[in-house]
């Protein structure tokens, strides 16, 4: 039994085990991945760290797993920033994508025995939702557009405070500028 020990303590020593909170799939096309100062050709099965940019061409997709088993769908022409991943453990899951162009998918999972936190945000809003199918896109013209088919979504500004909450059906557009316009939503409209 003691060499069973020594030996098991020996392999862990040899192949020390990487806890990976988000991995990057390419669904097709080319990918950028910027990490730091650097920039290069992202593959699938890359592990994601705060702070990694991903960047779109056309045609081209990718999709983020982390590990509660939320998954963020990444549209092409779109760049998004990782901002929060924090997921593991006995705590609820936060995980916030920082769209600076494009659209965003995010089906919210919470395997892990939680009622985690999704943010898919902009520089000015956020769309906070914890369970659900929810979108949003940062588009060229400064506006924000979030929607929802499944579950609630919250609406905040910078600061914090509620700007609205949004059903399943509902589309959410913040013009630069200007008011806020609700309306009901279809994938395919």
């Amino acid at each position: 039994c003691l060499l069973l020990v020594q030996t098991s303590a020996w392999a862990q020593a040899q192949h020390p085990t990487v806890s990976t909170a988000a991995t990057l799939t390419v669904l097709g096309g080319a990918l950028q991945l910027v990490r730091g100062d650097s920039c290069q050709p992202a593959a699938s099965g890359t592990s994601l760290a705060v702070g990694d940019r991903i960047l779109t061409e056309p045609g081209s997709r990718a999709l983020i797993t982390f590990l509660d088993g939320t998954t963020v769908t990444v549209e092409p022409r779109s760049e998004v920033t990782v901002r929060e991943m924090d997921v593991g453990g006995r705590e609820r899951s936060r995980i916030q994508i920082l769209i600076t162009a494009g659209t965003v998918w995010a089906r919210i999972a919470n395997l892990l025995g939680g009622r985690g936190t999704v943010s898919l945000a902009s520089n000015t809003r956020a769309a906070i939702a914890h369970d659900g199918l929810i979108g949003a896109e940062q588009r060229l013209d400064g506006s924000f557009a979030c929607w929802t088919r499944a579950g609630t979504v919250q609406l905040v500004d910078t600061a914090g405070a509620t700007l609205a909450l949004l059903e399943p059906g509902r589309k959410a557009t913040f013009p630069a500028g200007g008011h806020p316009v609700t309306e009901s939503f279809s994938v395919h409209r």
